[in-house]
C-alpha cells in the first residue's frame, strides 16, 4: 500500500479503479489513508 501513498489515483481511470479492486481497497481505506496525512 505504500507504493499508492507516494503516486495519485484517479477516480475516472478506470485502469486505477480495476488496481484497487483487485488488491481489495476500499473507498474506506483510501480515505483513512488521506486522513492520517492531513494530520501532523
Amino acid at each position: 500500500m505504500l507504493r499508492f501513498d507516494v503516486g495519485k489515483y484517479s477516480p475516472t481511470n478506470e485502469r486505477h479503479i480495476w488496481i484497487l479492486d483487485t488488491l481489495g481497497t476500499t473507498n474506506e481505506d483510501l480515505e483513512s489513508i488521506e486522513n492520517s496525512q492531513e494530520q501532523p
